[in-house]
């Protein structure tokens, strides 16, 4: 999953850059999920969602919950 997403970022998708972020935090990357994250809201600025995950994720306080 983690390669067909990185070669559709690659075409610009920018709904790849936020399902990208997700993964990355899902594996512990929040390095990459942030830079994720901000490529996506460079692209989608108004979506106050992003902006609450970034802030969560800087603040340490992000906790992933799997089924």
């Amino acid at each position: 999953i983690l390669s067909y997403l990185k070669k559709s970022a690659n075409g610009d998708s920018t709904d790849t850059y936020y399902a990208l972020g997700k993964v990355y935090l899902m594996l512990s990357n929040q390095d990459l999920a942030l830079k994720n994250f901000h490529l996506y809201q460079s692209r989608k600025p108004n979506d106050r969602n992003v902006c609450k995950i970034i802030e969560t994720i800087k603040s340490g306080n992000i906790q992933m919950h799997t089924n």
